[in-house]
């Protein structure tokens, strides 16, 4: 009975590092792409400036 407690606590547990990860994926791909939009725009100023 302890062992299938046990067994659900760590399903559960794996679950939500699971989402959390996923969440944490997205939020770090949707920083990306505004960082390298930011770093083109930059470029083109500095291409139209030159």
């Amino acid at each position: 009975m302890l062992f299938v407690i046990l067994f659900i606590l760590v399903g559960i547990y794996m679950f939500c590092e699971f989402l959390l990860e996923r969440r944490h994926n997205k939020y770090i791909t949707k920083h990306m792409k505004k960082y390298i939009s930011n770093t083109e725009i930059l470029e083109d100023d500095y291409h139209l400036k030159s």
